[in-house]
């Protein structure tokens, strides 16, 4: 799925989907310019850590 980055008058650094879920496959959903950091994948949030498993996970679906 694509998201798209949206960058807000703080600096602060979105990725949605079109139906307006946070997602991002490729690291945090959300980034502020004060290290805070988010990871979410259609909606869903996630700890870093919880989010690269489910990245390996997904990729590794889909070679099988």
């Amino acid at each position: 799925m694509n998201s798209e980055l949206t960058i807000n008058e703080y600096g602060t650094k979105y990725w949605k989907l079109p139906n307006g879920y946070f997602h991002r496959e490729d690291g945090p959903a959300i980034e502020n310019k004060e290290g805070y950091r988010a990871w979410y994948i259609n909606g869903l949030k996630y700890t870093e850590q919880e989010h690269r498993h489910e990245i390996r996970s997904r990729k590794l679906k889909k070679l099988l």
